[in-house]
């Protein structure tokens, strides 16, 4: 059973206490800016820590580099109890040097189950990145897994090599993998995937490759990957700003339609260049994940028109047992192309919980009515949020839709987004319309 957690935010209180004894341990020590000189007597102290299983230790933006970290490295690499690790360094000035030695320490806690590294906004490139492949390829035990190595200069090889020591993790089953703006390209995407595939007990996975530029092709990896781990319960992928196409995100598609375990999903496809075919293909993929009961859609950047919404609506109607439904439409759905989507959506009987954002798309009144009568036909629909700041819509148009969800049966709370200048003109309208519904209504 775990201990009583022993917390310090002083540095100073640390290394002056006994460390012998502790077993739980918390130290906070973000924006000191300890630097190089503060981690020596922090690491010593760290290494006297003999029977420490549990530490978080938050070290972020303390201007530590090269010269200090090496020190931190030989510290935990006396913990040899230590099972759970949590371990700030983000935004230092850290960069391949520090960040081997680092690893080569943290490589020597071969007892870790639980391991959390937030590394992101510093320098440790290609180099850094195949250290930390070897220093994962040691810790065989680990079942979950959260690594931020976002802004870190990691090119093909960073991530290929990155994939090899993930792959000999072999009883993960938690990943959280953040390389979002970096250089790993088609390469090293690709090759990411196929490594990742060897985790055959991995129930729950998150992907942030945001800003990587990796193309349809890399995607062959990340399909291959999903086409193997049939099991996963939890899947996340933020794939934004790559130049994903109708292609690339069809692979994907067949990859997703074999998730059949499948119950909680948040795909990003923001900034990418995907068009009606692409979202017809994700459509029919995700018809087939008959277990799911989250989904989280992100599409801005993107253009889907009827025959992309309609199969969209279409294939959530399939979604039998989702109960909670976020969908990003920004900039992205044409007005004739709401009802073909809504139509669909009417369907999700079990839906609870409905967050939309449908701004700038220039909605119309008949839009925001046929919204509305859909919506209306979600028998169990309790939470209801839409933004519709920058649209088309009339006096008319709200009256439409208000009036429309006013004949939802189960509705308690109902959060409306639009310009403050629209709403102040019509909140009369709204308050009567939504009054009789006897719910919270929030209009921002």
């Amino acid at each position: 059973m775990q201990q009583k957690i022993i917390y310090f935010s002083n540095l100073k209180n640390f290394t002056d206490s006994e460390q012998f004894s502790y077993t739980d341990l918390q130290i906070s020590l973000r924006e000191n800016q300890i630097g190089d000189q503060g981690i020596s007597p922090l690491s010593s102290a760290l290494a006297q820590c003999k029977n420490l299983q549990y530490l978080i230790l938050d070290l972020f933006y303390n201007s530590i580099s090269d010269e200090g970290t090496p020190f931190l490295g030989s510290g935990l690499a006396k913990c040899e109890n230590l099972s759970i690790l949590t371990l700030y360094l983000c935004e230092n000035i850290i960069g391949e040097k520090g960040i081997t030695a680092l690893f080569l320490g943290l490589s020597e806690c071969i007892n870790l189950s639980i391991l959390k590294l937030d590394l992101q906004q510093n320098k440790m490139g290609d180099i850094g990145a195949s250290a930390l492949g070897l220093c994962l390829a040691q810790l065989r035990n680990i079942t979950d897994l959260a690594l931020n190595l976002g802004s870190n200069q990691i090119g093909e090889k960073g991530a290929s090599d990155l994939g090899f020591g993930l792959s000999k993790c072999s009883k993960l089953k938690i990943l959280k993998l953040e390389l979002y703006f970096n250089q790993i390209g088609k390469k090293g995407a690709k090759t990411l995937g196929f490594s990742l595939a060897l985790c055959v007990n991995l129930i729950s996975f998150t992907l942030n490759l945001g800003s990587n530029y990796i193309g349809d092709e890399a995607l062959s990896g990340m399909t291959f990957f999903l086409s193997q781990r049939t099991n996963l319960s939890s899947l996340t992928l933020h794939l934004w700003r790559n130049k994903i196409a109708d292609d690339g995100i069809s692979e994907l598609a067949c990859a997703l339609a074999l998730c059949c375990n499948l119950q909680n999903l948040i795909l990003n496809i923001q900034l990418n260049q995907i068009n009606d075919k692409g979202f017809s293909s994700l459509a029919s993929g995700l018809s087939r994940c008959k277990n799911l009961s989250s989904f989280y859609f992100y599409i801005w950047g993107n253009k889907m028109n009827k025959q992309g919404a309609s199969a969209l609506g279409s294939a959530l109607s399939q979604c039998t047992n989702l109960s909670t439904l976020k969908l990003d439409f920004f900039e992205s759905i044409l007005n004739d192309s709401i009802l073909d989507f809504a139509s669909g959506l009417s369907h999700c009987n079990k839906l609870l919980t409905l967050k939309i954002d449908l701004r700038w798309n220039f909605l119309k009144d008949e839009a925001l009515q046929d919204l509305g009568s859909s919506l209306a036909c979600c028998s169990n629909l309790s939470n209801l949020t839409l933004y519709l700041q920058l649209n088309s819509q009339t006096q008319l148009g709200v009256q439409l839709l208000c009036s429309s969800l006013a004949k939802s049966n189960n509705l308690k709370t109902l959060t409306i987004g639009a310009s403050s200048r629209f709403y102040q003109r019509n909140l009369s309208i709204i308050n009567r319309n939504t009054f009789k519904m006897k719910r919270l209504v929030n209009i921002f």
